[in-house]
């Protein structure tokens, strides 16, 4: 209850000002949400970056995918000018893995939009062989970021 003098009176009769109590407050508050927010990187996962090559030229776009070779967490991301990086709040758990690295380019031929049926749109086709991605040979063993990472993959 606040008195007339503008502090709060409590059962037994002790008092506290209203800044004193806003700031109390406010206080409490901000230990509240800082509590409530947990780890930024819970999976203890680590930034990896690096680039991909095909036959010597940047891999233009694509996608690098890091497959757990045990039941932990995969991750991936997209390749751009031959360059990808996964920071890491969304980068690669400590681990083992097989990586797969996909690209797609314009085939020539053209195909009927499934959107718009009326039209059409390049084919694009994956050109990147299948040892690279869906039979990978790829693995790397992650023990901590990596920011070098080279894939220099060829039709050989």
């Amino acid at each position: 209850m606040i008195n007339r003098y503008g502090l709060l009176q409590k059962k037994g009769g002790t008092t506290l000002r209203r800044p004193a109590m806003l700031l109390c407050f406010s206080i409490c508050c901000l230990l509240m949400l800082n509590l409530g927010c947990g780890p930024s990187n819970p999976d203890g996962r680590v930034s990896v970056s690096g680039t991909v090559t095909w036959n010597g030229e940047p891999v233009k776009t694509g996608n690098i995918l890091f497959l757990s070779t045990s039941k932990g967490k995969s991750a991936g991301g997209g390749i751009v000018e031959g360059e990808f990086k996964l920071p890491a709040h969304k980068g690669v758990p400590l681990g083992n893995y097989k990586v797969k690295i996909t690209a797609g380019r314009p085939s020539g031929r053209k195909v009927r939009d499934s959107d718009y049926p009326d039209q059409f749109i390049d084919d694009i086709e994956q050109y990147i062989p299948s040892r690279y991605n869906d039979k990978t040979e790829l693995t790397i063993d992650v023990e901590g970021t990596i920011e070098d990472l080279s894939y220099e993959l060829t039709d050989k």
